[in-house]
């Protein structure tokens, strides 16, 4: 019984023990041990012990030789035990861990002991990945330092990176690393670009013009099984997409912590390894010598018909504008904080990447470009104003094989964000590509199983409504659906094409590394990752097989704005208003229906209306600036008297309007644009037709009387607020019974 009980008191006292030595890591203070590495071009590195949720985690690459492991630790000896017994290790002295090795499988639990520190942890090792390191001279300047402004760039960090079995590929001092990544910013785990010293072709491919100095670490931190980008960009190329960005994946190691599963990617730019196109950019900079930092020049605005664009003023433009441009559509946010940028008609934010900074020309002559090619898309393929067909404009090949890439993986950004065009001097017309950006793909974002993603941006629906590109899909599958079938999806690992490999042969070189960054991060385990993976493939293309025949029948569901959907009373109203232009919208495709008009909104419908005439002179009001969205149409209003302002000075561009209201500002527009009104209708009908303003009840009955106006449940409401779907209801029927016949 005493001797029992000494157990339990000794027990309970080596609990406390591993608890306080854990609370001591927590500090921050230094670790008990390390595991020392010799990366080549680095020298020694100590991996220190990890805590994570489920505990000590000792991570090392598969560089790492269990035969010929060194431990680093004050003293000159401590104690090493695993479940095959123990062994008296020597700080610095290299010795074999297999004696206490029981296995791989989720890893192997050990236990240091150094005098009165007993820490117990879990050792997990890679299996196949190479690995690449990053060393701070500076440990003030470290990783922390970095991660704490996206944009901040630090020098003086070494970096080398290793094959599997640890031989070097490249080491060097960087010149710089930075911060990347828009979303995947915001996550603990953080993506970075890092830009050599030297030209260097990291990846292995053989081919010269691979080699360049700046590459991206992309964390996938949304993807479970770290395989989607990766998987995406070797079916592209495979598949035919020029310029599609080699990777590989590796486990990454910042002053020596472990920090998880990278892909190291070729960075999306214009160069002669990656999009190999004219490098305007670089002329750009030729003809302006006198300008050491582009950034440092102030930026400006400018329009075009139906298009804003950012430039940069004091740039001096090259002979040649015709490319190359590198442009990726994006979200206004995100856009508008680049130096070159434009919007279009259809409410699409396009940032050009590259050049970086554009003279005004340049910019002028690319967004012209794009948005002609983008009116004619949404006009059924060919463009109203100059009459050019959607494939003069754009490579219709390019086009599909993009296309077919972002539905296959449901990739939720599509025709949205992180889609990327090129237009390269030699041809007047732009190329979809290269492809990027898929770790919220494939079923990550929990859509629906049978959603069509690029039908939830107009781009994409109105693409759909082209019969030569639905046959230009169907082309293209023929192809595409043999390497997802007898490749991707193949259970022999060793299945292949030039680049595009098995899921299974994915799976089996990086399982081992997504073990150790699942513990590293606490998330779920993945062990069925590429099970469920394949399993939403297999799905996927079945659906996309069917859906391809669909829609080259025809079957092709079409709505401009996602909350107007056919079911809504006013579908047909709101799509007719936006086909004629009498409506915008913006990147986020909502019409919001319901939302009250206001006195801006109004007079903006009423004078597209009527062809949006030029007025003679500005809006006479305090509150209209002349630069605003709806100046010409106040000043329209103003001059022909189809409203005035609140008094003299001010015009209440926000005020809300009621039904009456906006049902006179129409009446007045009418009539001074000469156009024949029937006479009115007995208000009499509608239990609140006596709640109609003497101002208004001339206006009321003859919108009544016509048709244009409709009552609510026997009522008029004249001083509820005129909605959204309300107002291009009215401008339907006004078209249609009014307007329209009179130019017949």
């Amino acid at each position: 019984m005493m001797i029992r009980r000494c157990f339990r008191v000794l027990g309970l006292c080596l609990a406390v023990l591993a608890l306080l030595t854990a609370a001591v890591l927590a500090a921050g203070e230094e670790p008990p041990f390390a595991a020392v590495i010799d990366v080549p071009g680095l020298g020694e590195v100590e991996i220190p012990v990890q805590q994570t949720e489920r505990g000590d985690c000792l991570f090392l690459p598969s560089a790492a030789r269990p035969e010929a492991f060194v431990l680093r630790f004050s003293g000159e000896t401590a104690l090493l035990s695993g479940e095959k017994g123990s062994l008296t290790v020597e700080s610095g002295v290299p010795f074999s861990l297999l004696p206490l090795l029981a296995g791989e499988g989720e890893g192997c639990p050990l236990t240091f002991e150094n005098g009165e520190t007993r820490l117990s942890f879990t050792l997990l090792r890679s299996g196949s990945l190479g690995s690449a390191w990053l060393t701070s001279s500076d440990r003030e300047q470290g990783r922390s330092y970095v991660e704490e402004d996206k944009e901040r760039k630090v020098k003086g960090v070494s970096f080398a990176l290793l094959r599997a079995d640890g031989t070097p590929v490249w080491a060097g001092e960087l010149k710089n690393i930075k911060g990347r990544g828009n979303s995947t910013w915001s996550y603990p785990k953080k993506p970075y670009q890092i830009k050599l010293s030297e030209k260097a072709d990291l990846l292995e491919t053989g081919e010269a013009a691979e080699k360049e100095t700046t590459w991206v670490l992309l964390a996938d931190y949304a993807d479970e099984s770290l395989l989607r980008n990766r998987l995406t960009f070797d079916l592209a190329a495979d598949f035919g997409l020029p310029y599609t960005p080699h990777s590989r994946s590796v486990d990454l190691y910042y002053d020596g912590e472990y920090r998880g599963v990278y892909e190291l990617c070729e960075k999306t730019e214009i160069s002669k390894g990656r999009v190999a196109i004219r490098d305007l950019e670089g002329e750009i900079e030729d003809v302006n010598p006198e300008i050491g930092d582009f950034a440092l020049l102030p930026g400006a605005e400018g329009t075009l018909p139906g298009v804003v664009y950012h430039y940069t003023p004091d740039l001096a433009a090259p002979e040649d504008l015709r490319g190359g441009y590198l442009l990726e559509l994006d979200y206004p946010n995100r856009s508008m904080e680049e130096a070159a940028w434009f919007s279009t008609e259809g409410g699409q934010y396009i940032t050009v990447k590259s050049p970086e900074y554009l003279p005004e020309e340049a910019m002028i002559y690319i967004a012209d470009l794009f948005q002609r090619f983008e009116r004619a898309v949404m006009a059924g393929g060919t463009d109203p104003v100059t009459g050019a067909d959607y494939r003069d404009l754009c490579d219709p090949d390019s086009l599909a094989r993009c296309f077919l890439i972002l539905e296959l993986s449901m990739d939720n950004d599509a025709f949205l964000s992180s889609t990327y065009f090129y237009k390269p001097p030699e041809e007047e017309k732009l190329y979809a590509g290269p492809l990027w950006d898929f770790d919220t793909g494939y079923g990550v974002s929990l859509l629906p199983a049978d959603t069509a993603v690029t039908l939830s941006s107009r781009f994409g629906r109105s693409l759909l409504r082209i019969p030569s590109f639905r046959e230009a899909l169907l082309d293209c599958w023929q192809e595409l659906e043999p390497r997802v079938k007898d490749i991707l999806l193949s259970a022999d690992p060793a299945a292949a094409g030039l680049r595009l490999r098995s899921l299974a042969g994915y799976d089996g070189e990086i399982a081992a590394s997504r073990r150790m960054d699942r513990a590293l991060w606490g998330r779920p385990a993945s062990e069925t990752a590429a099970e469920d993976l394949h399993s939403f493939l297999l799905r996927r293309t079945v659906w996309l097989d069917e859906r391809l025949e669909a829609w080259a029948g025809g079957d092709v569901p079409y709505w401009t704005f996602e909350d107007v959907t056919p079911e809504r009373w006013f579908f047909s109203a709101v799509e007719f208003a936006a086909e004629r232009g009498l409506i915008t919208v913006g990147t986020s495709l909502r019409y919001q229906p319901y939302q009250a008009m206001n006195r801006a909104m109004s007079v903006t419908l009423l004078h597209r209306l009527m062809g949006a005439p030029t007025p003679e002179k500005r809006a006479p009001f305090r509150d209209v600036p002349p630069d605003v969205w709806y100046a010409s149409a106040v000043a329209w209003a103003a001059e022909t008297g189809v409203t005035r302002g609140v008094n003299a000075a001010l015009f209440a561009p926000n005020a809300k309007v009621t039904r009456e209201a906006f049902i006179t500002m129409l009446y007045r527009c009418l009539l001074t644009a000469g156009v024949p009104l029937e006479e009115g209708a007995d208000l009499s009908a509608f239990s609140d037709g006596e709640e109609v303003h003497p101002w208004a009840r001339e206006a009321v009955a003859w919108a009544v009387g016509s048709g244009v106006l409709q009552g609510i449940g026997g009522k008029l409401e004249p001083g509820g607020e005129t909605n959204r779907a309300q107002a291009a209801a009215v401008a339907e029927r006004v078209c249609r019974t009014i307007l329209d016949p009179l130019e017949e």
